[in-house]
């Protein structure tokens, strides 16, 4: 285990230097890089027969693509009376999605993954797809909710697998990822809810169910993982147990 974490620093290393931009760092702050959603993409990546190097520059790859999304989330839907300082911290975000962006088709031209361009451009369109149905509540249940929310935090990772990775896993990659999110430090998932009862007076959303029936779903999901990711497997037991 303590090997695993080693590479997955250096990976956060190689993705914060591919990134690294001092004006854009001065005024939207360092970008975050989920060590979880890492691991994810080092579990993939470590069952297919690629050089070493290839592997992690794909990694490296999908981590910009997840930090372009992310970033273009942190620009405030309403910022038309926003200060001179705010209204630059907008601009700049949108610019670093863009740039994210730009990086990713790049790293991957040089490899030669032109294939995995058009695996991620389709996993980017699905998943704004799904944040355009949550922004104008285009769902009539929370289960449907729930559904939306599993693709805007999978879908990139379901792409990547089924593309490249020698086995189907995508059933838990969608429950992790789920789960996940709900289990960050930060609960952005709580105003989230919030927000979304407040304009959909039908839905009664018990977070804590929907964070139980998370739990239970990544368990079952967790069981059929074919042997290859069985390192994955137990880091995923190891977190449930800690909750």
């Amino acid at each position: 285990m303590h090997q695993i974490m080693s590479e997955i620093e250096e990976l956060r290393t190689l993705t914060e230097n591919e990134i690294y931009h001092k004006y854009m760092e001065y005024y939207i702050g360092k970008p975050r890089i989920n060590t979880e959603k890492l691991y994810v993409l080092y579990s993939i990546m470590q069952n297919v027969p690629l050089p070493e190097m290839k592997k992690k520059r794909i990694i490296v790859t999908a981590s910009l693509v997840q930090l372009a999304l992310d970033t273009h989330d942190l620009v405030p839907e309403d910022h038309k009376a926003e200060a001179d300082q705010d209204r630059i911290y907008t601009q700049l975000s949108v610019l670093a999605g863009d740039y994210y962006s730009g990086l990713y088709y790049q790293l991957l031209a040089e490899i030669g993954e032109i294939g995995l361009i058009s695996v991620l451009s389709t996993a980017i369109r699905k998943i704004n797809e799904a944040k355009m149905k949550l922004h104008y509540n285009d769902f009539s249940s929370e289960k449907e909710l729930i559904t939306i929310l599993k693709e805007i935090n999978g879908t990139l990772y379901v792409h990547l697998s089924d593309y490249i990775g020698p086995e189907r896993i995508a059933g838990f990659l969608k429950e992790w990822l789920f789960f996940l999110f709900l289990s960050e430090e930060q609960k952005q998932y709580l105003p989230l809810f919030e927000k979304i009862a407040e304009n959909n007076k039908h839905l009664h959303l018990d977070t804590k169910a929907i964070r139980r029936k998370s739990f239970e779903e990544v368990v079952e999901s967790a069981k059929q993982l074919p042997a290859p990711y069985q390192d994955l497997q137990m880091h995923a037991r190891t977190l449930l147990n800690n909750r």
